[in-house]
């Protein structure tokens, strides 16, 4: 099994990839990882919530606005489940949500 450090390398890499423009690269490396990092840590680590953040960019990205959010919320949800440890990633998931609503804002799946 890969360690927690490549693993956790992972994440960072799939979502360069995405913010680059490289979404199925992206998105190919996180749907490899994110069964390994259940896997290895449970559903409730934060490195699964990395994880599922960056599955949530990619659904962003590929207009899956239903997927990003779902992902999103997941991973929040672990963030929140640690407490005050995990202050800073709940804070940062609220540019991830600010960029779905708006892109939910320009499909018109939301009213402003």
């Amino acid at each position: 099994p890969e360690s927690r450090f490549a693993l956790q390398f992972h994440v960072p890499l799939a979502e360069a990839y995405v913010e680059l423009g490289r979404v199925a690269e992206g998105s190919a490396i996180i749907e490899k990882n994110l069964p390994l990092m259940q896997k290895q840590f449970g559903e409730q680590d934060p490195v699964m919530a990395a994880g599922l953040r960056v599955r949530g960019l990619v659904h962003l990205f590929n207009n899956n606005l239903p997927g990003a959010r779902r992902n999103f919320e997941a991973a929040t949800a672990i963030y929140k489940a640690k407490g005050p440890a995990r202050q800073a990633e709940v804070e940062r998931m609220q540019k991830f949500f600010d960029r779905l609503g708006a892109a939910e804002v320009r499909a018109g799946s939301v009213k402003k």
